[in-house]
């Protein structure tokens, strides 16, 4: 773990975001013309759907963060049939 001071203030502000980025996940902000404006995080074949359309990058980075923390703690739970 970087300390604080050595880390960029999104880091600090979006830890979970920088920790997914730096496991070897991507964010994605565009616009195409069949889905429009999009933001999304991606690992591996798994693609989490941030938004549809947004006006404030800041509130998408902290969405992204949230998404990206539930993606964190859906990847820690021990493997049963039932989560499978």
């Amino acid at each position: 773990m970087q300390r604080s001071k050595e880390q960029l203030l999104e880091e600090s502000t979006y830890p979970h975001l920088a920790a997914f980025l730096r496991n070897g996940g991507t964010l994605e902000v565009g616009e195409d013309f069949s889905l429009g404006a999009f933001a999304r995080i991606r690992k591996g074949n798994k693609m989490v759907h941030v938004h549809d359309r947004y006006r404030d990058f800041a509130a998408i980075l902290k969405e992204m963060d949230s998404k990206a923390k539930d993606h964190w703690n859906e990847s820690e739970k021990p493997q049963t049939p039932e989560n499978r």
